[in-house]
């Protein structure tokens, strides 16, 4: 995914602060380096006001630090994952009333939902086309009403993205598409994971009837303008 790795030291580094080119932070260190932290890693935040940073569950110095600026809004997520594969993926999915396939390149690029696929976390339609293993459902007429596909991947875990137009909501596509998805990354012996707002009830409600469980609940910051 490209971007900016900092470290205390080039050799044998202990502590580094990585950003890929979204703006998703993480730190990772064996032992917390206070002077790279300081001198290197506060400077890049607050230097880096043209892209919005997002950091995961930040170590105690970095919370406390980010706690203090207004420019970091604090949220929580949970995060959960579905160990098992799905059952198929049910009654609807079936019906005339939508299908659910793999997107196509075109699609891709039409930029369905004005979600910039190709762009959004890879580098273009054919590589989300390659990796994002991007589904869709459709209506009876051909009209795409949602999508799923993988947000990143790592150590053979899909993290899950959906979205379902709001006026087919509540008709049971978002827990098809889920189940759907987890079936293809099954396929692949991956897992799929989901990163979910705490308060976002629906989503979490349509994790939980596709089989996942709770892992626990981090702190995720919004780091919007310095």
């Amino acid at each position: 995914m490209e971007g900016s790795i900092l470290t205390n030291d080039d050799t044998n580094p202990t502590h580094a602060f990585i950003v890929n080119k979204f703006g998703f932070c993480q730190e990772a260190y064996e032992e917390y380096d206070e002077a790279f932290f300081e001198h290197m890693v506060k400077p890049f935040i607050e230097s880096n006001g043209r892209m919005k940073l997002r950091m995961y569950d930040p170590g105690k110095y970095m919370r406390n630090y980010l706690d203090s600026r207004p420019f970091a809004a604090k949220s929580q997520r949970i995060h959960m994952i579905h160990r098992e594969a799905a059952e198929a993926a049910d009654e609807m999915a079936n019906d005339s009333a939508y299908k659910i396939r793999e997107m196509t390149k075109d699609e891709i690029e039409q930029d369905a939902f004005g979600l910039d696929l190709a762009h959004r976390y890879y580098n273009s339609a054919d590589d989300a086309l390659k990796r994002a293993n991007l589904l869709a459902a459709y209506s009876a007429d051909g009209e795409m009403m949602g999508i799923v596909y993988s947000a990143g991947e790592a150590f053979g875990v899909c993290e899950k993205d959906i979205f379902v137009e709001e006026q087919f909501r509540g008709q049971g596509i978002a827990k098809a598409l889920t189940k759907a998805f987890i079936q293809k990354c099954s396929g692949q012996h991956k897992l799929v994971s989901e990163d979910i707002y705490e308060n976002n009830a629906a989503s979490i409600a349509v994790a939980k009837a596709a089989g996942a469980e709770t892992i626990g609940i981090y702190d995720y910051y919004n780091i919007e303008k310095i």
